[in-house]
């Protein structure tokens, strides 16, 4: 069988990992379905809550044995849904969290480390707390990069001891990305509709734009952070995921407690917006370049003005400094949490977590994955170290992103959000082309990514960032782009592309 065949996807069910995966002929999923679809069907009582749970629980024995995007799920789904009460847009949605944000359910909030396995907070974070608010159910915990990607310097994005590795559902030997994989992995494949992630940089971004989804980072601080197993606090975010910017809109305003966002969307909101091209991040992939030429111009036709090329500080100028505080901040922000965790949690520092890693070289991985990442930041000396400080007033003196898009009077600045998947290798650890967001990351402001293509059927995303607070005009304007492009693409549950 010729490989122009073999990509054919869909066309070829029989090639297709043999579980009975979904194919191209089946009836779309309730959970599949249009946002404003599923509201209306819940509110109009045509489909219950209840049906969406078991439908979620269908597609997760399903399809989670080959992606490894669900940890846990909820002890006592059903019994949740049949007490919603349907008073909003998102009521009586399922919604996966990812496994480093408390639920208070009952579940473990574990980080993907075994080490916080038997972790299972009493209560819940903020933005859970949040989520219940406004009707949503909490189905499951996501599988996730391990310790948020800061353990290892060879990672495998998506994987964890807990949950194993992740898979993309585009095609099942490529990467999901990280660390917020499975949370994109299930809204990709129908599983939920609708996820919370975390980033300290990318991984909201990277997962859903390799995933083919849309994510958004929010501002630094507009969402809450507590009940959350920190990275590094200078750039820690909760952020929403999801297969439309409308959903996405929906659940940043229930992250915020506000009604803004939804109300903000409308398909000709490019009209007159100056948008800047950030062609530093282009480079890495000649074919994204091209991919992205092409949605340029669809956002010049839509009656954006184009502003090309602008010019900020990225990750050449940024990085070095934003490991320096990245590492100092993990190991303080780790040590003060776990040493808050109850007594019966053995683990009370990262020097603990890193002995535990090393007394448990097979399940966690060792020989492949190793702990570079901690054992650099346990050596670090604290927040009130000359070397933390100073590399903290460099890189706010250094990250000039804000006062670019000041200075360009910029509504917005675009990139490609990412390269195409790559095939998994716990070998070589991660093959990661290039990206957009390290400056969106360390300036703390907003970055949306929405699809707009692919490369050999791998999504590609279009990342635009701008001002902080500017959430309601970015996915206003993401959202035109979505409606006049509909570049989505449904996964194919490939075996190997």
């Amino acid at each position: 069988m010729d490989r122009r065949r073999f990509l054919n996807g869909c066309a070829l069910t029989g090639l297709l990992l043999a579980s009975g995966l979904p194919s191209c002929s089946e009836p779309k999923s309730r959970l599949e379905w249009d946002f404003q679809k599923v509201s209306k069907a819940l509110q109009s009582g045509v489909v219950s809550p209840l049906d969406l749970v078991q439908e979620f629980q269908q597609r997760n024995s399903k399809l989670n044995p080959l992606l490894s995007c669900t940890v846990e799920t909820h002890p006592n789904l059903e019994g949740e849904a049949k007490r919603i009460e349907i008073t909003g847009p998102l009521s009586g949605w399922p919604i996966l969290i990812k496994d480093n944000i408390a639920t208070g359910d009952g579940m473990a909030n574990s980080g993907g480390s075994l080490a916080l396995a038997d972790w299972r907070p009493r209560e819940a974070s903020t933005v859970v707390e949040r989520l219940r608010k406004a009707g949503l159910l909490i189905a499951g915990k996501a599988n996730m990069s391990e310790w948020a990607n800061f353990r290892s310097t060879n990672s495998s994005s998506g994987w964890s001891a807990r949950g194993g590795q992740c898979r993309n559902p585009h095609a099942l030997n490529r990467s999901a990305c990280g660390s917020s994989s499975g949370s994109a992995a299930a809204v990709a494949a129908g599983i939920v509709g609708l996820a919370l992630g975390t980033e300290t940089m990318g991984s909201i971004i990277c997962p859903s734009s390799i995933c083919g989804i849309v994510g958004l980072k929010p501002t630094k601080d507009l969402v809450p952070t507590d009940g959350v197993i920190p990275g590094a606090h200078f750039t820690d975010c909760v952020g929403p995921m999801a297969r439309s910017v409308e959903a996405t809109a929906h659940l940043l305003n229930a992250l915020t407690e506000s009604k803004i966002y939804h109300k903000a969307l409308s398909k000709d909101a490019l009209k007159g917006k100056r948008i800047g091209v950030g062609r530093q991040n282009f480079g890495f992939d000649r074919r994204v370049d091209a991919l992205i030429e092409e949605q340029i111009l669809q956002l010049s036709k839509l009656g954006a003005k184009i502003v090309d090329p602008v010019a900020y500080s990225g990750w050449g100028v940024l990085g070095a400094d934003f490991l320096t505080v990245s590492s100092h901040e993990l190991k303080a922000g780790l040590d003060e949490y776990l040493s808050s965790l109850p007594p019966e949690i053995k683990v009370r520092s990262l020097q603990d977590v890193i002995t535990f890693n090393l007394e448990h070289p097979e399940q966690e991985a060792m020989s492949y994955l190793g702990q570079q990442t901690f054992e650099a930041a346990v050596r670090t000396q604290g927040l009130q170290s000359e070397a933390y400080l100073q590399a903290l007033k460099r890189l706010k003196a250094h990250c000039n992103l804000e006062q670019v898009l000041a200075e360009k009077s910029l509504d917005a600045i675009l990139a490609p959000s990412n390269g195409p998947a790559w095939t998994i290798d716990f070998v070589n650890g991660d093959h990661f082309e290039g990206g957009s967001a390290a400056s969106p990351a360390i300036a703390g402001v907003p970055h949306i990514t929405v699809p707009c293509g692919a490369v050999h059927k791998l999504p590609i995303g279009l990342s635009l960032f701008g001002p902080k607070h500017s959430e309601p005009v970015l996915l206003a304007m993401a959202y035109a782009f979505e409606q006049a492009t509909q570049a989505r693409l449904d996964p194919g549950f490939t075996k190997f592309i």
